[in-house]
């Protein structure tokens, strides 16, 4: 798109502006930090990795980056309950200065699905037992009855397709994406705090001849909408296949199709879960520097692998309930570093 003799004004700035604008969002951010309770930002709610991580701001695009079937939808959906909570927690203690939601857009899964993880995971119930109706009366009637009303009015909203619609999935672009945080805008009155897209690789293209093309287009467009919405970007990719090879994290350019994640990202997580590895097995020994580790069904890494505002390469053990989507710190003899 050309643009317009406004639009360059808009991007031009003199010496004393861009002070003046640096220093403006330097004073928000300072005056906010000394309010009790202050909201800095978009953590993961995990305590070890929180104290690394640099939180997400408005306008920042966070990659979540792991092979297929190591956990990126879990461990996202996980992180946004995570969120919803934190947005429950302020509103409880009249923190909240604005109605903040939490949107998840999937492109993979049915709502259906997503929300038979959020209830299995409230009820500490088998979302496999649920999807397979392997559940007792009382637990049916405790979904309906407990857990079905909690999540009704737990504040993470989806954009996706039914599986109970008997139609086709729709051609989500990121222009829909853009039309229903809109939506939600106007007819519900929520400004998104975090908005989650799984996955980069699925989104249906506007633009680019080829896969590549298509997809560092969407990747830069994932950063546009990150400041015209005012909130933190979570989008989960795919690793290439060849960092199977590595039994170990992907690294900052083993996004498929694409490296230009590594540009566009202010922090990338890497995901690894051993034992659905190439070439794994439950009970085989991982070692890495002084920490060593059995492989188990529940033992899950997270490392950020880049930080534009703090350090990378550092790594946790996390233990992971893959059976009610339940996610926390794991303790090891040696801390993982």
């Amino acid at each position: 798109m050309k643009h317009t003799t406004n639009d360059i004004k808009d991007i031009t700035y003199t010496p004393n502006a861009a002070v003046k604008s640096a220093l403006k969002i330097i004073t928000e951010i300072h005056e906010q930090a000394q309010q009790p309770d202050a909201d800095l930002g978009v953590f993961t709610g995990l305590p070890s990795v929180d104290e690394v991580m640099f939180p997400g701001k408005p306008g920042h695009v966070i990659a979540v980056l792991g092979r297929t079937n190591h956990g990126k939808s879990q461990f996202m959906q996980w992180w946004a309950r995570s969120q919803a909570a934190f947005i429950c927690e302020r509103e409880r203690k009249e923190l909240a200065q604005e109605n903040q939601c939490v949107v998840f857009v999937t492109w993979e899964q049915a709502i259906e699905e997503m929300i038979c993880f959020d209830l299995a995971q409230s009820a500490k119930i088998s979302s496999r037992n649920v999807m397979l109706g392997k559940i007792s009366d009382e637990q049916l009637k405790r979904l309906h009855l407990v857990d079905g009303m909690k999540r009704a009015v737990t504040p993470i909203y989806l954009i996706g397709h039914s599986a109970g619609a008997g139609k086709a999935r729709p051609a989500l672009t990121l222009s829909a994406v853009r039309e229903g945080l809109r939506l939600l805008r106007e007819n519900y009155d929520v400004k998104p705090r975090v908005l989650f897209l799984d996955y980069l690789q699925e989104i249906t293209p506007e633009q680019g001849r080829t896969k590549e093309e298509q997809t560092r287009y969407n990747a830069s467009t994932l950063k546009d909408i990150a400041f015209e919405m005012g909130c933190v970007v979570v989008i989960g990719t795919q690793a290439k296949r060849a960092s199977n090879d590595r039994m170990w994290l992907p690294q900052i350019d083993d996004s498929e199709w694409t490296s230009s994640l590594e540009h566009t990202c202010d922090v990338i997580f890497g995901i690894w879960y051993p034992h659905r590895a190439i070439g794994i097995e439950l009970g085989d020994e991982i070692t890495r520097g002084d920490t060593n580790m059995t492989v188990t069904k529940d033992l899950f890494i997270l490392g950020i692998q880049k930080q534009r505002w703090g350090e990378a390469d550092r790594w946790w053990p996390l233990s992971i309930d893959a059976s009610i989507n339940d996610i926390r710190m794991m303790s090891l003899t040696t801390e993982a570093l």
